[in-house]
Protein backbone atom coordinates (compact mmCIF):
# COMPACT_ATOMS: atom_id res chain seq x y z
CA UNK A 1 0.00 0.00 0.00
CA UNK A 2 1.25 3.44 -1.04
CA UNK A 3 0.84 6.48 0.90
CA UNK A 4 -0.92 9.05 -1.34
CA UNK A 5 -1.52 12.93 -0.17
CA UNK A 6 -3.94 15.10 -1.89
CA UNK A 7 -4.54 18.69 -0.92
CA UNK A 8 -7.97 20.12 -2.29
CA UNK A 9 -10.70 17.97 -2.41
CA UNK A 10 -13.22 19.38 -4.51
CA UNK A 11 -15.52 17.79 -6.91
CA UNK A 12 -12.67 16.81 -9.00
CA UNK A 13 -10.47 16.02 -6.06
CA UNK A 14 -12.28 14.22 -3.71
CA UNK A 15 -12.94 12.07 -6.67
CA UNK A 16 -9.32 11.45 -7.13
CA UNK A 17 -9.24 10.41 -3.73
CA UNK A 18 -12.09 7.69 -4.35
CA UNK A 19 -10.05 5.83 -7.17
CA UNK A 20 -6.87 6.27 -5.70
CA UNK A 21 -8.33 4.12 -2.65
CA UNK A 22 -10.02 2.14 -4.90
CA UNK A 23 -6.38 1.18 -6.15
CA UNK A 24 -5.25 0.08 -2.47
CA UNK A 25 -3.33 3.60 -1.36
CA UNK A 26 -3.15 4.82 1.70
CA UNK A 27 -4.77 7.98 0.62
CA UNK A 28 -4.08 11.08 3.19
CA UNK A 29 -6.18 14.38 2.23
CA UNK A 30 -7.09 17.98 3.51
CA UNK A 31 -9.12 20.64 2.48
CA UNK A 32 -9.84 24.00 3.78
CA UNK A 33 -13.35 23.40 3.39
CA UNK A 34 -14.49 21.05 6.09
CA UNK A 35 -17.82 19.91 3.75
CA UNK A 36 -14.82 18.99 0.67
CA UNK A 37 -12.94 17.35 3.22
CA UNK A 38 -15.86 15.21 4.38
CA UNK A 39 -16.62 14.23 0.62
CA UNK A 40 -13.09 13.14 0.23
CA UNK A 41 -13.20 10.52 3.74
CA UNK A 42 -16.29 8.77 2.12
CA UNK A 43 -14.58 8.02 -0.51
CA UNK A 44 -11.91 6.33 1.34
CA UNK A 45 -9.68 9.29 1.96
CA UNK A 46 -8.31 9.58 5.67
CA UNK A 47 -8.61 13.48 6.41
CA UNK A 48 -5.71 15.19 7.90
CA UNK A 49 -4.98 18.03 9.69
CA UNK A 50 -3.49 20.50 7.80
CA UNK A 51 -1.53 20.57 4.11
CA UNK A 52 1.79 20.24 5.99
CA UNK A 53 1.11 17.47 7.63
CA UNK A 54 0.00 15.99 4.25
CA UNK A 55 3.73 16.83 3.05
CA UNK A 56 5.67 15.58 5.59
CA UNK A 57 4.16 12.17 5.44
CA UNK A 58 3.43 11.55 2.10
CA UNK A 59 6.08 11.04 -0.86
CA UNK A 60 3.68 11.30 -3.33
CA UNK A 61 1.27 14.49 -3.22
CA UNK A 62 -1.55 15.71 -5.41
CA UNK A 63 -2.39 19.29 -5.52
CA UNK A 64 -6.30 19.75 -7.15
CA UNK A 65 -6.53 23.25 -6.30
CA UNK A 66 -8.63 26.21 -7.37
CA UNK A 67 -6.58 28.47 -9.51
CA UNK A 68 -2.87 29.40 -10.14
CA UNK A 69 -3.19 31.78 -6.68
CA UNK A 70 -3.90 29.11 -4.49
CA UNK A 71 -1.31 26.79 -6.14
CA UNK A 72 1.23 30.03 -5.62
CA UNK A 73 -0.15 30.44 -1.77
CA UNK A 74 0.54 25.78 -1.30
CA UNK A 75 3.85 25.76 -3.21
CA UNK A 76 5.74 29.29 -2.56
CA UNK A 77 3.57 31.54 -0.29
CA UNK A 78 4.35 32.43 3.05
CA UNK A 79 2.56 29.24 4.94
CA UNK A 80 3.84 26.76 1.74
CA UNK A 81 4.52 23.40 2.51
CA UNK A 82 7.55 22.97 0.91
CA UNK A 83 9.76 22.86 4.12
CA UNK A 84 7.52 20.23 4.74
CA UNK A 85 8.03 17.97 1.59
CA UNK A 86 10.11 14.80 2.17
CA UNK A 87 13.48 15.13 -0.16
CA UNK A 88 12.91 12.80 -3.34
CA UNK A 89 9.23 14.09 -2.80
CA UNK A 90 6.55 14.35 -5.78
CA UNK A 91 4.26 16.81 -6.71
CA UNK A 92 1.67 16.09 -9.11
CA UNK A 93 -0.39 19.57 -9.86
CA UNK A 94 -3.64 18.64 -11.59
CA UNK A 95 -5.20 22.13 -10.76
CA UNK A 96 -5.73 24.33 -13.99
CA UNK A 97 -3.09 26.96 -13.43
CA UNK A 98 -0.53 29.11 -15.25
CA UNK A 99 3.01 28.07 -17.10
CA UNK A 100 4.79 31.35 -15.45
CA UNK A 101 3.51 29.65 -11.98
CA UNK A 102 4.45 26.13 -12.47
CA UNK A 103 8.06 26.76 -13.75
CA UNK A 104 9.04 29.28 -10.76
CA UNK A 105 7.60 26.38 -8.64
CA UNK A 106 9.59 24.04 -9.92
CA UNK A 107 12.26 26.04 -9.84
CA UNK A 108 11.88 26.46 -6.01
CA UNK A 109 10.89 22.69 -5.56
CA UNK A 110 14.30 21.61 -7.10
CA UNK A 111 16.56 23.38 -4.65
CA UNK A 112 15.01 21.12 -2.43
CA UNK A 113 15.30 18.19 -4.43
CA UNK A 114 11.21 17.89 -4.83
CA UNK A 115 10.46 17.02 -8.31
CA UNK A 116 6.87 18.51 -9.54
CA UNK A 117 4.80 18.00 -12.64
CA UNK A 118 2.11 19.60 -14.07
CA UNK A 119 -0.96 16.90 -15.33
CA UNK A 120 -4.51 19.40 -15.67
CA UNK A 121 -6.94 17.12 -16.23
CA UNK A 122 -9.95 17.72 -18.67
CA UNK A 123 -13.35 15.30 -19.01
CA UNK A 124 -14.66 16.45 -15.84
CA UNK A 125 -16.72 15.48 -13.14
CA UNK A 126 -18.46 11.59 -14.51
CA UNK A 127 -15.24 10.70 -15.86
CA UNK A 128 -13.47 11.81 -12.59
CA UNK A 129 -15.70 9.64 -10.79
CA UNK A 130 -15.24 6.64 -13.41
CA UNK A 131 -11.11 8.03 -13.32
CA UNK A 132 -11.73 8.15 -17.23
CA UNK A 133 -10.15 11.22 -17.10
CA UNK A 134 -7.54 12.79 -19.69
CA UNK A 135 -4.46 14.34 -18.21
CA UNK A 136 -1.46 16.38 -20.07
CA UNK A 137 1.40 16.31 -18.20
CA UNK A 138 4.59 18.54 -18.45
CA UNK A 139 7.97 17.93 -16.53
CA UNK A 140 11.08 15.93 -17.23
CA UNK A 141 10.77 12.46 -18.99
CA UNK A 142 12.15 10.91 -15.50
CA UNK A 143 9.35 12.30 -13.29
CA UNK A 144 6.84 12.07 -15.84
CA UNK A 145 7.58 8.29 -15.85
CA UNK A 146 7.80 8.12 -12.12
CA UNK A 147 4.20 9.97 -11.71
CA UNK A 148 2.46 7.82 -14.74
CA UNK A 149 1.17 4.97 -12.37
CA UNK A 150 -0.12 7.39 -9.76
CA UNK A 151 -1.73 9.23 -13.12
CA UNK A 152 -3.32 6.19 -14.94
CA UNK A 153 -5.33 5.25 -11.31
CA UNK A 154 -7.68 8.00 -11.97
CA UNK A 155 -7.20 9.10 -15.95
CA UNK A 156 -7.41 6.92 -18.79
CA UNK A 157 -5.79 9.21 -21.71
CA UNK A 158 -2.12 10.44 -20.10
CA UNK A 159 0.15 12.46 -21.97
CA UNK A 160 3.72 13.94 -21.88
CA UNK A 161 3.19 17.16 -23.30
CA UNK A 162 6.45 18.37 -22.85
CA UNK A 163 9.54 20.59 -20.30
CA UNK A 164 7.71 22.01 -17.13
CA UNK A 165 4.54 23.83 -17.92
CA UNK A 166 3.35 22.16 -20.71
CA UNK A 167 0.76 20.62 -19.45
CA UNK A 168 -0.59 23.90 -18.22
CA UNK A 169 0.18 25.14 -21.18
CA UNK A 170 -1.90 22.34 -23.27
CA UNK A 171 -4.75 22.35 -20.47
CA UNK A 172 -5.69 25.91 -21.05
CA UNK A 173 -5.21 25.66 -24.72
CA UNK A 174 -7.59 22.55 -24.93
CA UNK A 175 -10.18 24.94 -23.01
CA UNK A 176 -10.09 27.99 -25.38
CA UNK A 177 -11.28 25.55 -28.08
CA UNK A 178 -13.99 23.96 -26.07
CA UNK A 179 -15.30 27.35 -25.14
CA UNK A 180 -15.32 28.47 -28.88
CA UNK A 181 -16.89 25.64 -29.69
CA UNK A 182 -19.46 26.45 -27.05
CA UNK A 183 -19.79 29.51 -28.50
CA UNK A 184 -20.21 28.98 -32.14
CA UNK A 185 -22.72 26.35 -31.82
CA UNK A 186 -25.16 28.62 -29.79
CA UNK A 187 -24.92 31.11 -32.28
CA UNK A 188 -25.74 29.02 -35.59
CA UNK A 189 -28.46 27.30 -32.96
CA UNK A 190 -29.56 30.52 -32.66
CA UNK A 191 -30.02 31.75 -35.71
CA UNK A 192 -31.24 28.80 -37.13
CA UNK A 193 -34.48 29.14 -34.79
CA UNK A 194 -34.72 32.70 -35.53
CA UNK A 195 -35.34 31.25 -38.97
CA UNK A 196 -37.54 28.28 -38.32
CA UNK A 197 -35.35 25.43 -38.22
CA UNK A 198 -35.48 23.25 -35.59
CA UNK A 199 -32.76 22.73 -33.01
CA UNK A 200 -32.41 19.16 -32.70
CA UNK A 201 -32.26 18.93 -36.54
CA UNK A 202 -29.90 21.37 -36.80
CA UNK A 203 -27.61 20.44 -33.85
CA UNK A 204 -27.64 16.75 -35.84
CA UNK A 205 -26.97 18.06 -39.13
CA UNK A 206 -24.28 19.71 -37.63
CA UNK A 207 -22.71 16.98 -35.71
CA UNK A 208 -22.19 14.90 -38.83
CA UNK A 209 -20.83 17.43 -40.74
CA UNK A 210 -17.94 19.97 -41.00
CA UNK A 211 -18.92 22.09 -37.20
CA UNK A 212 -19.01 18.80 -35.26
CA UNK A 213 -17.23 18.86 -31.85
CA UNK A 214 -16.91 17.71 -28.57
CA UNK A 215 -19.33 20.45 -27.17
CA UNK A 216 -21.76 19.95 -30.09
CA UNK A 217 -21.91 16.21 -29.49
CA UNK A 218 -21.51 16.12 -25.71
CA UNK A 219 -22.62 19.44 -24.15
CA UNK A 220 -25.29 20.37 -26.27
CA UNK A 221 -26.58 16.75 -26.64
CA UNK A 222 -26.46 16.25 -22.59
CA UNK A 223 -27.25 19.26 -21.29
CA UNK A 224 -27.92 22.09 -23.33
CA UNK A 225 -30.78 21.08 -25.75
CA UNK A 226 -32.36 19.11 -22.52
CA UNK A 227 -31.92 21.79 -20.52
CA UNK A 228 -30.69 20.31 -17.62
CA UNK A 229 -27.45 22.14 -17.47
CA UNK A 230 -25.28 20.15 -15.33
CA UNK A 231 -22.03 19.34 -16.82
CA UNK A 232 -20.35 19.94 -13.36
CA UNK A 233 -18.08 22.95 -14.36
CA UNK A 234 -18.88 26.17 -13.08
CA UNK A 235 -18.56 29.61 -15.55
CA UNK A 236 -15.93 30.87 -13.39
CA UNK A 237 -13.51 28.09 -13.46
CA UNK A 238 -13.99 28.23 -17.18
CA UNK A 239 -13.50 32.19 -17.73
CA UNK A 240 -10.14 30.94 -15.43
CA UNK A 241 -9.08 28.71 -17.80
CA UNK A 242 -9.52 30.69 -20.77
CA UNK A 243 -8.34 33.89 -19.26
CA UNK A 244 -5.05 31.52 -18.54
CA UNK A 245 -4.98 30.82 -21.86
CA UNK A 246 -5.19 34.35 -23.14
CA UNK A 247 -2.94 35.84 -20.77
CA UNK A 248 -0.10 32.95 -22.03
CA UNK A 249 -0.33 34.05 -25.84
CA UNK A 250 0.14 37.84 -24.04
CA UNK A 251 2.75 36.82 -22.21
CA UNK A 252 4.64 35.56 -25.64
CA UNK A 253 3.91 38.54 -27.87
CA UNK A 254 0.98 37.40 -29.34
CA UNK A 255 -1.94 38.81 -30.22
CA UNK A 256 -5.65 36.83 -29.93
CA UNK A 257 -7.98 37.20 -32.35
CA UNK A 258 -10.60 34.51 -31.62
CA UNK A 259 -9.55 33.23 -28.26
CA UNK A 260 -9.03 37.18 -27.19
CA UNK A 261 -13.17 37.81 -27.86
CA UNK A 262 -14.26 34.59 -26.43
CA UNK A 263 -12.49 35.86 -23.09
CA UNK A 264 -14.21 39.43 -23.52
CA UNK A 265 -17.74 36.74 -24.04
CA UNK A 266 -17.25 34.95 -20.64
CA UNK A 267 -16.39 38.01 -18.46
CA UNK A 268 -19.78 39.55 -19.91
CA UNK A 269 -21.41 36.22 -18.50
CA UNK A 270 -20.15 36.46 -15.19
CA UNK A 271 -21.76 40.03 -15.17
CA UNK A 272 -25.11 38.36 -16.00
CA UNK A 273 -24.97 35.10 -14.01
CA UNK A 274 -23.58 33.57 -10.63
CA UNK A 275 -19.86 32.13 -10.71
CA UNK A 276 -21.01 29.09 -9.79
CA UNK A 277 -23.31 28.70 -12.67
CA UNK A 278 -22.86 25.52 -15.02
CA UNK A 279 -20.62 26.64 -17.92
CA UNK A 280 -23.08 25.09 -20.42
CA UNK A 281 -25.61 27.47 -19.31
CA UNK A 282 -23.01 30.23 -21.68
CA UNK A 283 -25.44 28.78 -24.65
CA UNK A 284 -28.49 30.26 -22.47
CA UNK A 285 -27.38 33.28 -22.41
CA UNK A 286 -26.89 33.60 -26.36
CA UNK A 287 -29.79 32.49 -26.95
CA UNK A 288 -31.79 35.00 -24.57
CA UNK A 289 -29.40 37.93 -25.93
CA UNK A 290 -30.43 36.81 -29.44
CA UNK A 291 -34.19 37.35 -28.38
CA UNK A 292 -35.32 33.89 -28.98
CA UNK A 293 -37.49 31.52 -26.63
CA UNK A 294 -36.08 28.05 -26.33
CA UNK A 295 -36.60 25.99 -29.13
CA UNK A 296 -38.79 28.14 -31.59
CA UNK A 297 -39.36 24.69 -33.71
CA UNK A 298 -39.93 24.47 -37.18
CA UNK A 299 -38.73 22.19 -39.78
CA UNK A 300 -34.94 21.67 -41.25
CA UNK A 301 -34.00 23.32 -44.30
CA UNK A 302 -31.16 22.10 -45.88
CA UNK A 303 -29.24 25.28 -47.34
CA UNK A 304 -29.46 26.86 -43.96
CA UNK A 305 -28.26 24.10 -42.18
CA UNK A 306 -25.23 23.99 -44.69
CA UNK A 307 -24.32 28.31 -43.76
CA UNK A 308 -24.47 27.30 -40.35
CA UNK A 309 -22.48 23.93 -40.40
CA UNK A 310 -19.85 25.83 -42.52
CA UNK A 311 -20.15 29.37 -40.05
CA UNK A 312 -19.44 26.59 -37.01
CA UNK A 313 -16.84 25.16 -39.10
CA UNK A 314 -14.59 28.02 -40.17
CA UNK A 315 -14.63 29.67 -36.84
CA UNK A 316 -13.62 25.93 -34.96
CA UNK A 317 -10.75 26.36 -38.19
CA UNK A 318 -9.69 30.06 -37.44
CA UNK A 319 -9.31 29.41 -33.54
CA UNK A 320 -7.43 25.78 -33.65
CA UNK A 321 -4.66 27.35 -36.01
CA UNK A 322 -4.70 30.28 -33.26
CA UNK A 323 -4.51 28.17 -30.64
CA UNK A 324 -2.01 26.00 -32.54
CA UNK A 325 0.09 29.80 -33.13
CA UNK A 326 0.40 30.11 -29.43
CA UNK A 327 1.23 26.77 -28.73
CA UNK A 328 3.96 27.11 -31.60
CA UNK A 329 5.43 29.78 -30.06
CA UNK A 330 5.17 28.59 -26.40
CA UNK A 331 7.56 25.18 -28.10
CA UNK A 332 4.42 22.55 -28.14
CA UNK A 333 4.38 20.55 -31.20
CA UNK A 334 1.51 21.12 -33.20
CA UNK A 335 1.36 16.96 -33.74
CA UNK A 336 1.84 15.78 -30.27
CA UNK A 337 -0.86 19.33 -28.98
CA UNK A 338 -3.45 18.15 -31.41
CA UNK A 339 -3.47 14.42 -30.25
CA UNK A 340 -3.38 15.54 -26.37
CA UNK A 341 -6.80 17.71 -27.93
CA UNK A 342 -8.14 15.13 -29.98
CA UNK A 343 -8.20 13.36 -26.42
CA UNK A 344 -10.12 16.42 -24.65
CA UNK A 345 -12.90 18.17 -24.82
CA UNK A 346 -11.68 20.75 -27.21
CA UNK A 347 -11.67 18.48 -29.92
CA UNK A 348 -13.51 19.31 -33.45
CA UNK A 349 -13.44 17.61 -36.42
CA UNK A 350 -10.72 20.88 -37.92
CA UNK A 351 -8.47 19.36 -35.48
CA UNK A 352 -8.95 15.86 -35.82
CA UNK A 353 -9.02 15.62 -39.06
CA UNK A 354 -8.58 19.52 -41.31
CA UNK A 355 -5.40 20.12 -39.70
CA UNK A 356 -3.24 17.10 -39.44
CA UNK A 357 -4.71 15.86 -42.88
CA UNK A 358 -4.46 18.89 -44.81
CA UNK A 359 -2.41 21.77 -43.11
CA UNK A 360 0.09 19.83 -41.47
CA UNK A 361 1.03 17.90 -44.21
CA UNK A 362 1.09 20.90 -46.80
CA UNK A 363 -1.23 19.09 -48.96
CA UNK A 364 -3.88 21.80 -48.77
CA UNK A 365 -6.62 20.07 -51.02
CA UNK A 366 -9.78 19.62 -48.96
CA UNK A 367 -11.65 20.50 -52.59
CA UNK A 368 -13.32 23.37 -51.17
CA UNK A 369 -12.55 27.05 -52.06
CA UNK A 370 -12.02 29.88 -49.10
CA UNK A 371 -14.38 32.15 -51.64
CA UNK A 372 -16.91 29.17 -51.66
CA UNK A 373 -16.96 28.89 -47.57
CA UNK A 374 -16.92 32.88 -47.76
CA UNK A 375 -20.26 32.94 -50.00
CA UNK A 376 -21.67 30.58 -47.11
CA UNK A 377 -20.25 32.40 -44.45
CA UNK A 378 -21.93 35.48 -45.56
CA UNK A 379 -25.13 33.84 -45.65
CA UNK A 380 -25.28 33.31 -42.44
CA UNK A 381 -23.90 36.68 -41.32
CA UNK A 382 -26.67 38.17 -43.03
CA UNK A 383 -29.28 35.63 -41.62
CA UNK A 384 -27.96 36.81 -38.26
CA UNK A 385 -28.28 40.55 -39.08
CA UNK A 386 -31.64 40.23 -40.53
CA UNK A 387 -32.37 38.87 -37.70
CA UNK A 388 -30.69 40.88 -34.95
CA UNK A 389 -28.91 38.14 -33.88
CA UNK A 390 -25.25 39.04 -31.58
CA UNK A 391 -22.48 37.33 -33.06
CA UNK A 392 -19.46 37.01 -31.03
CA UNK A 393 -16.98 34.88 -32.91
CA UNK A 394 -19.15 34.30 -36.41
CA UNK A 395 -18.37 37.52 -37.83
CA UNK A 396 -15.05 37.65 -36.67
CA UNK A 397 -13.99 34.57 -38.77
CA UNK A 398 -15.90 35.79 -41.56
CA UNK A 399 -13.16 38.80 -41.41
CA UNK A 400 -10.21 36.33 -41.15
CA UNK A 401 -11.68 34.74 -44.12
CA UNK A 402 -12.43 38.56 -45.71
CA UNK A 403 -8.80 39.22 -45.68
CA UNK A 404 -8.01 35.96 -47.18
CA UNK A 405 -10.26 36.94 -49.97
CA UNK A 406 -8.43 40.28 -50.32
CA UNK A 407 -5.24 39.10 -50.89
CA UNK A 408 -6.10 37.36 -53.70
CA UNK A 409 -7.12 33.85 -52.08
CA UNK A 410 -10.67 33.52 -53.25
CA UNK A 411 -9.80 30.49 -55.02
CA UNK A 412 -7.23 28.69 -52.39
CA UNK A 413 -8.44 25.96 -50.75
CA UNK A 414 -9.90 27.14 -47.57
CA UNK A 415 -7.22 25.20 -45.22
CA UNK A 416 -4.46 28.13 -46.90
CA UNK A 417 -6.63 29.96 -43.98
CA UNK A 418 -3.73 28.95 -42.01
CA UNK A 419 -1.34 31.29 -44.07
CA UNK A 420 -3.81 34.13 -42.84
CA UNK A 421 -3.63 33.46 -39.68
CA UNK A 422 0.41 32.76 -39.66
CA UNK A 423 0.68 35.96 -41.06
CA UNK A 424 -1.74 38.19 -38.71
CA UNK A 425 -0.17 36.57 -35.35
CA UNK A 426 3.49 36.83 -37.23
CA UNK A 427 4.02 33.26 -35.82
CA UNK A 428 4.58 30.03 -37.84
CA UNK A 429 2.97 27.18 -37.46
CA UNK A 430 5.89 24.99 -37.40
CA UNK A 431 9.57 25.79 -38.19
CA UNK A 432 11.44 24.97 -40.78
CA UNK A 433 12.76 25.17 -44.65
CA UNK A 434 8.58 25.42 -45.63
CA UNK A 435 6.90 27.65 -42.59
CA UNK A 436 4.71 29.59 -45.00
CA UNK A 437 1.47 28.12 -45.79
CA UNK A 438 0.39 31.19 -47.72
Amino acid sequence: MATVGVIGTGAIGSRICGRLALHGNDVLAWDLSPPALAAAAARGARPAPSAAAVARECPVVILCLTDERSVEDVLLGQDSISADLQPGALVIDTTSSAPSVTRRAATALAERRVELIDAPVSRGVPAAEAGTLSIMAGGSESAYERALPVLRQFGTDVYHAGPIGSGHAAKALNMLLLGVAMTATAEALAIGRSAGLHEEQLLTFINSHSGQSYASQVHYVKWVLPRTFQAGFTMALMEKDVRIGVEMAHELGLPTLVTGRLHDLYRLALRHVPPDTDHTHLASLIFRWSGQAPDAGGVAAGQINSLLDHLVATVNLTAALEVLLIGARYGLDPERLLGIINASSGRSLMTDEQIPREILTRRFDSRVSLGSIYSEIQGAVRLAIENHIPLFLGDLSRQICAIGIQTGMAAADITRLAGVMESLLGQPLKEGPDTNTS
